[in-house]
């Protein structure tokens, strides 16, 4: 006799994007999107040589309900990412622990956070709209910007990898060509190229560079990048800033 199979319906769950779905209302008139949890499909794929990435981006259509018309390319990363937290979560519970380790004394420490939403998250206000300005300290410009998507962040790895692999520059050569893909204008003109793009943000000094990167992150919806965490008292007491960290445990946990 055949083994019974599993004929349960997969767990679905409804979120609000972090975006609230500006950049795409039309598709999500209210900002929601179902969820799905895991399934076998999914797991064969995170059990797969691909990079983190693009797994990420091979599993998302299978976990998210995009309606008729929309293509998984056109979701901004942040809500992506978001909405993989939220799937993972129905998959595996909601607890989620990564360790960080004390500049000041050296020790570390385990944190749990709720994925997704006991994680500090940015969301988009009703009245956000594209390109978001903001000046610069330093030389003056006022610049505006756009959240990249899905397709956007497929184009900045591909142009990395093959920096890489020339040996063309030392450190993230990602790092200034997505910087330079979120530019719409400087002072109201329009970048000629990605190059005309990529060479104004390496032109920039001072307290620009770090003032550009800070708008981004602050107009961008989704998990903040940086946590403030406090050593335990016992320990030292100091408050420092640490990155939220994705292990091999996030998609993948060992029980």
């Amino acid at each position: 006799m055949a083994i019974s199979k599993n004929k349960g319906p997969r767990k679905t769950k409804v979120f609000q994007m972090p975006s609230g779905a500006y950049p795409y209302r039309e598709f999500f008139p209210e900002g929601n999107v179902g969820v799905h949890s895991f399934n076998f499909d999914v797991e064969q794929i995170l059990a797969g040589n691909e990079e983190g990435q693009q797994k990420m981006n091979m599993i998302t259509p299978m976990v998210i309900q995009l309606p008729e018309g929309f293509q998984v390319g056109q979701l901004l990363t942040s809500d992506q990412f978001y909405l993989l937290m939220a799937s993972r979560s129905m998959s595996f519970g909601e607890d989620y622990s990564f360790t960080t380790t004390c500049p000041s004394c050296g020790k570390p420490e385990k944190h749990t956070y709720a994925l997704p939403d006991g994680l500090p998250i940015n969301r988009l206000p009703d009245d956000f709209e594209e390109p978001y300005e903001f000046k610069l300290p330093d030389c003056g410009d006022t610049v505006g910007i756009r959240l990249l998507t899905i397709n956007d962040e497929t184009v900045v790895d591909n142009y990395a990898k093959q920096r890489k692999l020339n040996h063309e520059e030392p450190g993230d050569p990602g790092y200034k060509y997505r910087l330079a893909r979120h530019i719409v204008h400087v002072n109201g003109e329009e970048p000629e190229n990605m190059e005309d793009a990529v060479a104004y943000v390496t032109s920039l000094d001072g307290r620009d560079p770090a003032e550009f990167r800070q708008k981004i992150e602050s107009a961008t919806p989704g998990v903040r990048p940086l946590l403030k965490i406090q050593c335990p008292q016992g320990n030292c007491g100091t408050v420092y800033e640490a990155a939220f960290r994705v292990t091999a445990e996030f998609f993948r946990p060992q029980r």
